[in-house]
């Protein structure tokens, strides 16, 4: 191929990846703590921030993350204790890309003068992705006796993905939204520990997990949907789990 070298690229010359690209980040962070008895420990956790790719033109441009969290623990006696929590995260992100043709399907020996999309903004396409995360939890511990412990905890995590498109006024790139996805999970899990012996004890455990999401791009996808590309006929998971298991342990002194 006697294409000119200034000519050839494997990526586009305006594209970085972006942990080889300048970033100005600005972060704040706050975590505070407080025991307002013995028995009570609050905790309360703030995450800011804000990473400004200023010298990328194609590719990931900036990217935000907010993070809310908050804890509270109680224990009633030396024997019950337990504790809540509850968080939530977002996540921004902003990219612009460049659509233009060409690709696998050229020939590697034929000489193609240089693409006029590859180097035309009006070519461009942005992305503004927002993901969002709510977690909610509580967990309980509890000696029932000095060889019978208790262990108990639930978690709930709500999550979803937002993809908002843009193009260039006047450019032959058309893009939609793409839809939201939403995923949702429940998982409970307990178990108990019998201290049979000072170094031998038997533990039950049960675990359920309750698991949903509605992605698009898995909706009415069979193995052969896509041409050219065999799948795996995959679909949105609506999955009900159940875990018994039981375990012996054995400590050697």
């Amino acid at each position: 191929n006697t294409t000119p070298d200034n000519q050839r690229y494997i990526n586009h010359p305006q594209l970085s990846q972006y942990y080889l690209s300048n970033r100005e980040r600005w972060e704040g962070k706050v975590d505070l703590s407080y025991l307002p008895t013995n028995r009570w420990n609050l905790n309360l956790n703030l995450l800011w921030r804000d990473d400004d790719y200023d010298q990328s033109k194609l590719g990931l441009t900036e990217a935000k993350w907010g993070h809310l969290h908050f804890s509270a623990s109680y224990a009633a006696s030396d024997d019950l204790s337990g504790s809540i929590y509850a968080g939530y995260d977002q996540y921004e992100a902003g990219q612009t890309n460049r659509a233009f043709r060409g690709g696998q399907e050229k020939n590697a020996f034929d000489i193609y003068p240089p693409l006029p999309q590859a180097s035309d903004p009006q070519q461009n396409w942005d992305i503004d992705a927002t993901d969002t995360s709510m977690t909610l939890g509580a967990n309980l511990q509890w000696q029932l006796a000095p060889d019978l412990e208790l262990n108990v905890d639930y978690n709930y995590v709500d999550t979803e993905a937002e993809q908002k498109f843009n193009t260039r006024p006047g450019g032959s790139v058309v893009a939609s939204d793409l839809p939201d996805v939403n995923t949702r999970l429940h998982r409970v899990e307990a178990s108990g520990i019998w201290h049979m012996q000072e170094n031998l004890s038997l533990q039950l455990d049960y675990q359920y997990y309750r698991y949903k999401t509605d992605d698009w791009a898995w909706k009415n996808v069979q193995a052969d949907t896509i041409d050219k590309v065999l799948g795996f006929g995959q679909t949105n998971p609506n999955e009900n789990i159940h875990y018994v298991g039981a375990s012996v342990i054995y400590r050697w002194q």
